[in-house]
């Protein structure tokens, strides 16, 4: 049987894995629950990393023109400045700039090169319900009636995939945290450039803002503890702000089982607290793509997806936990607390561009 690879979700690691396995001449369909191909939320911030992906795939020039390149980062305990990174110059290092942008933007910038592939189709509205391997070959059916056939599935349903439930039966765990959630127009930034990303850390809580241009608009995101739900930073009104409630998805042995593979937040959804999430999509969208370069036509695509769990899933595993433990130092208290501002106030910069510098510099 030929290569018909069926992707469940047409988020931003479902188009963006199409789109690169489209472009090593597989045949693609993506089925989508909701009516509509969009993207809910609201900003993100893309790392060199994510563009080195981008690239590969063909997409960077469609993203960039609606992202905002980053010109610094400076990190604040309530109104004291501890550090600032000049991402500029961690550009020119990594040959590749620190980008934000909405994420409807992201999304629609891989949903405009994919439909530019003919080798791919999308069906929306297709809600799943069942898998079944069938000889050599996945058959999908949605609670629509339709049924899909292909040779290998892969879910890209997101942090609540419902094809990790059917495959494993291993929940989303909820971290405790909720992401208060705000756009506001023409906001200007605390004390520093207009295209700045700024951090600041307080008890139990921290907030981030960052500029999104291309709508003249800031994201704001304060996370906070589910049970402090109440708190705002310096007395903001943040009571019409949206709540998202932060889950991940622990660490998985395995994300494929014979001819169905799960990728992108199905198999590692992680706390958003190194700014990696859509980045490590990208990556895995990429790698799973080069992977298939040159793939024969007849050839088995399993053990195609048992090496991309060995090649990804170490990566992964560690800015998962690397996430994790960021929200600890942001959040942590007293004397803790006071350590970690000295820290930062001495030696930020440079620390944390050495501590992020495996993450930040990894190319396809």
């Amino acid at each position: 049987m030929s290569h018909h690879v069926l992707i469940i979700g047409a988020g931003i690691c479902g188009l963006a894995t199409a789109l690169g396995l489209s472009q090593q001449g597989l045949k693609i369909s993506i089925a989508e629950q909701a009516e509509k191909f969009e993207e809910i939320g609201a900003g993100l911030q893309l790392s060199p990393n994510a563009i080195s992906a981008l690239r590969f795939l063909n997409a960077y020039d469609e993203v960039l023109n609606t992202a905002t390149i980053i010109d610094t980062m400076s990190i604040y305990d309530g109104k004291d400045l501890l550090t600032t990174l000049n991402m500029n110059v961690l550009a020119q290092r990594y040959d590749a700039p620190f980008l934000s942008l909405h994420r409807a933007s992201l999304h629609s910038a891989l949903l405009n090169c994919v439909q530019k592939q003919p080798n791919i189709a999308l069906y929306p509205a297709h809600k799943l319900k069942n898998i079944s391997i069938i000889d050599d070959s996945v058959q999908a059916e949605f609670d629509n009636g339709i049924v899909l056939n292909a040779i290998a599935l892969i879910g890209a349903d997101g942090v609540k995939s419902t094809t990790r439930q059917m495959l494993f039966n291993i929940p989303a765990q909820s971290t405790g945290l909720t992401a208060k959630r705000a756009l506001i127009e023409n906001a200007t930034p605390h004390l520093t450039p207009q295209n700045s990303v700024e951090v600041f850390l307080a008890a139990r809580s921290h907030g981030i803002t960052y500029p999104l241009t291309h709508h003249n608009k800031r994201n704001y995101v304060w996370t906070v503890k589910n049970e402090n739900i109440g708190e705002a930073p310096n007395g903001a009104d943040t009571q019409n702000w949206l709540q998202w409630p932060i889950f991940t998805v622990p660490p998985l042995l395995k994300w494929s089982k014979g001819n169905i593979l799960l990728i992108g937040d199905a198999a590692h959804g992680m706390p958003p607290f190194a700014a990696q999430g859509a980045c490590m999509a990208l990556e895995d969208a990429a790698a799973l793509a080069k992977l298939c370069m040159n793939l024969p036509e007849n050839a088995p695509i399993e053990p195609i997806f048992i090496q991309f769990e060995q090649i990804r899933m170490p990566r992964t595993t560690a800015i998962q936990t690397l996430s994790f433990k960021n929200g600890e130092v942001y959040h942590t208290t007293a004397l803790k607390a006071w350590a970690r501002n000295l820290v930062l106030k001495y030696f930020g910069a440079p620390l944390i561009a050495m501590r992020m510098s495996w993450v930040w510099r990894w190319k396809i």
